[in-house]
C-alpha cells in the first residue's frame, strides 16, 4: 500500500498536478483567504484607482439642476433679485406680443388695400356726325355714351357687337333713355358720314354714327386704348382687325367700365340698369332729381 502511494505521488509530479488537499488544510486556506479580504477592505493600498463616478438619471436631474426656484429656496436669490428677472420677462414678453400684433395689422392692411382712382380710359373729342356737323363728347353730357368702335365693311364681328348693344338698350325699358349708343369708325377712308348713315338703319335708332379724318379717328382710338390694323393685303377690299370692346361714359364724361364680346346684352343690360340708377339716386340726393 506504501508503494502504491509513491508510485501515484510520482505520477502527479510528472503529470504537474498537485496532490488533493485533506479537509484541514482547506478549511485553514479559506481562513487566511477571508481574513486578507477584510483587511484589504478596512485599508485599501494608496495607488487604487476610485471608482468611476455615477451618471445621474433623468429622474435625479429633475430634483437636482439648479433651478432660479430652488435657488431662491436656498436663499442664493433674494426677492429684489427675483423681482428684476420677472420684470425683464415680462418686459421680452410685452414686446414680442407688440411686435407680433403690428406685424399682423401690417399684413390685414396691405391685403385690404385699395388702389383709388380711374383707369385713364377715354377723353374729349371732336369728330362728324352723319349729317356732316361736328359733335364733341360734351354734346352728350347727361347721358350714358355707349361708345363702340368698328367700321361699315365688317363682316361679322361688329354687326354682332351693335346687334347686342341694341338689343341691351332695348331691355333697359324706360332706363334707355338715359343712354346714347355711338358709333365711331376706325376705317374713316371709306366710312364716310353717308355709308355711316345708312348702315345704322339696321341697328337701334338711337345709334349716332361718327367719323372723321384718319388722324382725328385714331387719336380718339387711343384715348380709349382701342387696337386696329388695317390689312393691306387685300387691296381697296382690306379688313381692319380691332378691339371687339363697348365702352361705358358717364354724364360727366368720365369713363366707367367696358364690356368685351363674351358679355351677352342681358348681361349689360343688367349692369346699365345699375348704373342709371344709381345715378338716378346720385341726383334726387342732391335736390336735382
Amino acid at each position: 500500500m506504501e508503494r502504491l502511494r509513491k508510485v501515484t505521488a510520482s505520477i502527479r509530479r510528472l503529470a504537474g498536478t498537485k496532490p488533493p488537499l485533506s479537509a484541514d488544510q482547506r478549511r485553514s486556506l479559506r481562513r487566511r483567504s477571508f481574513c486578507t479580504s477584510q483587511q484589504q477592505q478596512q485599508n485599501p493600498p494608496p495607488n487604487s484607482a476610485s471608482p468611476p463616478p455615477r451618471t445621474p438619471s433623468k429622474r435625479d436631474a429633475g430634483t437636482t439642476a439648479p433651478t432660479l426656484w430652488n435657488r431662491f429656496r436656498a436663499g442664493m436669490v433674494d426677492w429684489k433679485t427675483l423681482g428684476v428677472i420677472s420684470a425683464l420677462g415680462c418686459g421680452v414678453l410685452g414686446y414680442y406680443s407688440y411686435q407680433k400684433q403690428r406685424k399682423l395689422e401690417q399684413l390685414r392692411e396691405s391685403q385690404t388695400k385699395t388702389v383709388s382712382g380711374k383707369a385713364k380710359i377715354g377723353g374729349p373729342f371732336t369728330l362728324v356726325d352723319t349729317d356732316g356737323n361736328k359733335v364733341s363728347d360734351t354734346d352728350f353730357r347727361n347721358k350714358f355714351m355707349l361708345i363702340y368702335f368698328g367700321f361699315t365693311f365688317c363682316p361679322d364681328i361688329c354687326p354682332d357687337e351693335l346687334d347686342k348693344i341694341s338689343a341691351a338698350i332695348e331691355c333697359l325699358g324706360s332706363l334707355k333713355e338715359f343712354v346714347q349708343p355711338v358709333f365711331i369708325s376706325i376705317d374713316p377712308e371709306r366710312d364716310t358720314p353717308e355709308r355711316i348713315k345708312e348702315y345704322l338703319k339696321d341697328f337701334h335708332p338711337k345709334f349716332v354714327g361718327l367719323t372723321g379724318s384718319l388722324e382725328e379717328c385714331t387719336a380718339v382710338a387711343k384715348k380709349f386704348r382701342v387696337y386696329f390694323s388695317k390689312d393691306q393685303t387685300l387691296g381697296d377690299d382690306y379688313l381692319v382687325d380691332h378691339s371687339i370692346i363697348s365702352y361705358i361714359v358717364d354724364p360727366t364724361g368720365e369713363f366707367l367700365e367696358f364690356y368685351g364680346k363674351n358679355v351677352s346684352a342681358s348681361d349689360m343690360s343688367l349692369r346699365l340698369g345699375n348704373l342709371i340708377r344709381d345715378y338716378k339716386r346720385q341726383l334726387k340726393a342732391a335736390g336735382q332729381g
